[in-house]
């Protein structure tokens, strides 16, 4: 499991980490993961009416805030 992980992390970063900003479980730590993607060199967007889903996605080499809520807070 160790493996797959970090293999997903290097070699599809932005994906890796919009999944993992989505799964978060506790909203406080979002910021946290937020730096880690700015230190990995990886922008995140604000949310777009027009070019967001419903939660974390790729877009492009970046990462977009969803116009949805957070999945654990429904």
């Amino acid at each position: 499991m160790a493996w797959q992980t970090a293999y997903l992390k290097a070699h599809y970063p932005a994906e890796f980490m919009a999944a993992m900003l989505t799964s978060i479980m506790d909203t406080q730590k979002v910021p946290t993961y937020i730096e880690l993607c700015r230190r990995m060199g990886i922008q995140i967007l604000p949310p777009d009416i027009n070019a967001s889903s419903a939660y974390f996605s790729v877009d492009g080499e970046a990462i977009r805030f969803g116009t949805g809520s957070h999945p654990q807070c429904r």
